[in-house]
């Protein structure tokens, strides 16, 4: 239905998402309406009228308009703002409508990194070196939490690093140049002074955990707080291993340097996870990580005939999956690292291999699922 651009836009405040998404629509067909626009913005910067300003801007195709560089002039002061009520894809969207768009948000992205690094780390531009010279990684909720555009409460910070020199190097900085101390070392670590437990981990990959904290001020609570950091060392000479162990599909993310990596988008920004068949739920702890991400909105699967009516797709648990595979997302937003992690298997489930003898997909629309039941009903006498 064809809107009729001299309708004059109501402006009451309890419509201001509506009149936001009308406006949207509206504004390649008249130049006259993008003072309105910035009105609106200005007097609304409510998270629901800059989430009602990202959804409307997805659907139009701006590098297009007659008017993009007068749009572009727009954004220039809200952008960031709408672009914080995105969730990563949703973003790279936005990088995608013009030139201007793609560097405004190659440079978000840094600064969206470097604000989420200054929860911990108070030079992230020499932390990145740090991370870029040995390889290291970051994982766990801090990861998810950058790729979901979300603002969790986070309390640690996960550094994965290589087996080798890079752990030594990592603490080197964190201790000489971020003022972190050691609390405690746990795992296969022969050479370190502090004290250590051998704990039993669940994740094969993993050869040594260290622990360290900080007191720093908070200006936001006006007090001290403790801000801590484990340092993970991988079995194997490279960092990512024991994040493709991970328990559920939606923590399989990492940000190196340069580069933030989601294995499985799709369930991902959909909140849903594929619990890994390897996990066994059987530990206190195991409900801990459980009840966290329910309470942030996640949806746990323990098999993909629940993602009916969705195809599981890149993860169906018959795979093989690789980190340069299609199915992967990551987005670049340096220059230091790229294919760094290239070829790297894992799969969701302990028998991908005999597929025949152990059906591992239950999804109706996982077209591995109809291949079986071809097979079998070709080989039934």
């Amino acid at each position: 239905m064809e809107m009729d651009i001299d309708v004059p836009l109501t402006m009451s405040s309890d419509k201001a998402s509506d009149d936001l998404a009308r406006l949207f629509a509206r504004i390649q067909g008249a130049n006259k309406l993008l003072p309105e626009l910035v009105n609106l913005l200005e007097s609304n910067p409510s998270p629901e009228a800059l989430t009602a300003a990202a959804g409307a801007l997805k659907a139009i195709s701006i590098s297009s308009t007659r008017h993009s560089q007068n749009i572009h002039f727009v954004f220039q002061h809200v952008l960031d703002a709408i672009l914080d009520q995105c969730q990563l894809d949703e973003v790279v969207l936005f990088g995608q409508l013009s030139i201007y768009f793609r560097v405004r948000v190659k440079n978000y992205l840094v600064r969206r990194w470097h604000a989420t690094l200054s929860n911990w780390i108070q030079k992230p531009v020499l932390f990145r070196d740090c991370m870029r010279h040995t390889k290291s990684v970051i994982s766990g909720s801090t990861a998810l939490a950058f790729a979901d555009g979300s603002d969790w409460d986070s309390q640690d910070l996960d550094v994965y690093t290589a087996r080798g020199r890079g752990r030594d190097m990592v603490l080197s900085h964190l201790i000489h140049i971020e003022g972190y101390k050691v609390e405690m070392v746990t795992g296969d670590d022969e050479e370190s002074p502090e004290p250590q437990v051998t704990p039993v981990y669940k994740n094969s990959q993993i050869k040594s955990v260290t622990k360290l904290s900080k007191q720093v001020y908070s200006k936001a609570l006006k007090q001290d707080v403790t801000r801590r950091i484990d340092v993970i060392e991988s079995a194997v000479q490279n960092s990512i291993s024991p994040i493709l162990r991970f328990h559920t599909s939606f923590v399989i993310n990492w940000i190196t340097s340069d580069s933030i990596n989601v294995a499985y988008p799709k369930l991902t920004f959909a909140h849903i996870g594929l619990v890994n068949d390897r996990i066994k739920l059987d530990r206190p702890k195991d409900q801990i990580w459980r009840e966290k991400y329910m309470e942030r909105g996640f949806r746990m699967i323990l098999d993909t005939y629940e993602l009916d009516p969705m195809s599981c797709g890149s993860a169906c648990p018959a795979l093989w999956r690789s980190t340069d595979d299609v199915g992967c997302m990551s987005v670049q937003f340096g220059d230091g690292d790229e294919g760094v992690f290239d070829g790297m298997q894992w799969s969701l489930s302990k028998a991908v291999d005999d597929w025949s003898r152990h059906r591992k997909c239950m999804n109706v629309r996982c077209p591995r699922y109809r291949q079986e039941l071809s097979k079998r009903s070709h080989s039934t006498p």
